[in-house]
């Protein structure tokens, strides 16, 4: 189909590099602040904390790019709302990508890994399905409906 866009909202946890990629507060004791993005084998071993964010703030829903060299998440470092954020796949080059007096959640990487959807509250408090280049350059709302849409995903 041609000019349609596909992505998988279940980006893969499992990176071409053999990695797992989740979210957890095994460090703090409060469980709704202080998500951290790590990454380990498939076999469990080697866990790397890749954010080390502050305290009362929440890293979480981790998309690796297609490649394996990039992880897209949400944060809520940036004052408590949550923007989609990209780093490398070792947890440097943290960059905001979203910077809206928003929540923005589930990153999701397009096929080639020049995009990235998700679903924002930007306008009017429900959510809309926007993609913009890995970049964050180019932030394009893609759907406007009165109801919550959330990342198109990919068939099989």
């Amino acid at each position: 189909m041609a000019g349609v866009l596909v992505f998988c909202l279940c980006c893969p946890l499992v990176s071409a590099l053999g990695q797992i990629a989740f979210s957890s507060n095994r460090h703090y004791a409060d469980p709704y602040y202080d998500n951290e993005i790590y990454r380990m084998n498939e076999d469990g071993t080697n866990v790397v904390d890749l954010t080390n964010n502050a305290l009362e703030s929440e890293d979480s829903s981790p998309a690796w790019s297609v490649d394996g060299t990039k992880i897209a998440f949400v944060s809520t470092r940036s004052g408590g709302d949550r923007n989609i954020w990209v780093m490398n796949h070792d947890g440097s080059s943290q960059k905001r990508l979203t910077a809206e007096v928003a929540n923005e959640n589930r990153p999701s990487w397009s096929p080639d890994g020049a995009k990235i959807a998700f679903a924002s509250s930007r306008l009017g408090g429900h959510y809309d399905i926007y993609v913009m280049n890995a970049d964050g350059s180019g932030q394009t709302r893609i759907t406007t409906t009165a109801a919550d849409d959330n990342t198109a995903s990919s068939p099989s």
